[in-house]
């Protein structure tokens, strides 16, 4: 830090990231736009997962943590409809740009998320299972 509040290293680090993604559509915009599906499929499903998660719990009526404001008697309603409206809006982003739509055009941002989803899953059967450690465990050590 030089004199301010703001991590500089770590700003240059995101604008370097950012440049190196931008530079991708002067090759090809085709990749640019699977990067870029990818990028917003995953976050808009990580979204869904935390949301549907929400849900459950209210659903099976457990607590919740504490937080600053309640969503009151409509908060089902809502986390139903923001669970639905995200994980349609991340399968769209996952459709092509282009029609028609050949092999250079197409969007494989799906073949992309589900073989790392199917990664996960797999690695989570196998070993996740056995050896996670929640970060619960990790704050009392400290």
């Amino acid at each position: 830090m030089i004199g301010t509040p703001v991590p500089i290293n770590s700003i240059l680090f995101s604008l370097s990231i950012t440049i190196i993604i931008a530079l991708i559509n002067i090759g090809s915009s085709a990749a640019l736009n699977t990067i870029v599906a990818l990028l917003t499929g995953a976050t808009s499903f990580s979204y869904a997962l935390s949301i549907a998660c929400i849900l459950a719990k209210r659903l099976r009526k457990e607590p919740l943590p504490p937080a600053r404001f309640s969503l009151g008697r409509y908060a089902i309603a809502i986390n139903a409809f923001a669970t639905v409206y995200v994980i349609v809006s991340a399968v769209t982003s996952f459709f092509p740009v282009t029609v028609p739509t050949d092999a250079e055009n197409m969007n494989w941002s799906s073949v992309m998320f589900g073989g790392v989803l199917i990664i996960a899953c797999v690695n989570y059967a196998v070993r996740g299972r056995k050896h996670y450690t929640e970060p619960r465990t990790h704050l009392h050590k400290i």
